[in-house]
């Protein structure tokens, strides 16, 4: 806690809720569940106690500032989940973010589109890692729904050059190899459908085409 809040009781009881979040969850969800769903709450309560909370007669107010008013805009943008991949305290651990979480969680908060783009860059990082046979599929789909819903071309082109490291080319052949794995078998056939539409409507070529066979 930072010792500046201690004469302002309402401020501190904001990040106190946090940490009380933690203790009452311990060993019960995955570390990133458990920062995301403690900073909702914070946020809740946050917005609630900027109104004036009343305790024995009386009233204490948080000062929606700093790091508080952060949290109480990131949460009305549906973007705590951005915030929380912002702290290098926890995505400077490798195991904070998965590509089986992102797979899960990828529409959640308002789907990709919400995402800002450093988020999306964490995203890509993951995804274009060697995934677990498990997350062949589910990581595919993640991947390309980052690409699918970029709100610009620009946007896209930015991603894909991040991808490749700068190029461009690499990045688009890094992105095929790490989507193809999912393209075989039926269960691919939206996923395959969506990308050939996708490559119709934006120029942006992965190299599928609609005679590329599927095993």
């Amino acid at each position: 806690m930072n010792r500046a809040l201690i004469p302002d009781p309402g401020s501190s009881s904001v990040w106190l809720v946090h940490e009380a979040y933690h203790l009452s969850n311990i060993g019960t969800k995955l570390y990133i569940d458990e920062e995301i769903g403690s900073r909702e709450l914070q946020a809740r309560y946050g917005l609630r106690s900027t109104q004036g909370i009343i305790y024995e007669g009386k009233t204490y107010k948080a000062k929606a500032r700093g790091g508080l008013q952060e949290l109480l805009d990131s949460s009305r943008r549906k973007q705590i989940v951005d915030w929380v991949l912002g702290l290098p305290d926890y995505t400077d651990d490798e195991n904070f973010l998965t590509q089986a979480w992102i797979g899960q969680h990828i529409r959640d908060w308002g789907g990709p589109s919400n995402r800002n783009p450093f988020t999306r860059q964490k995203y890509l990082d993951k995804l274009l890692e060697k995934p677990r046979p498990e997350e062949i599929g589910p990581g595919a789909r993640a991947l390309f729904a980052i690409l699918e819903s970029a709100p610009s071309k620009e946007e896209v082109r930015s991603l894909i050059k991040y991808a490749g490291g700068g190029d461009a080319e690499e990045g688009l052949k890094r992105i095929r190899e790490r989507i193809e794995p999912a393209m075989w078998g039926t269960a691919a056939t939206s996923l395959f459908k969506s990308i050939i539409d996708w490559q119709k409507r934006t120029g942006f070529d992965l190299g599928f085409k609609e005679d590329t066979p599927k095993q």
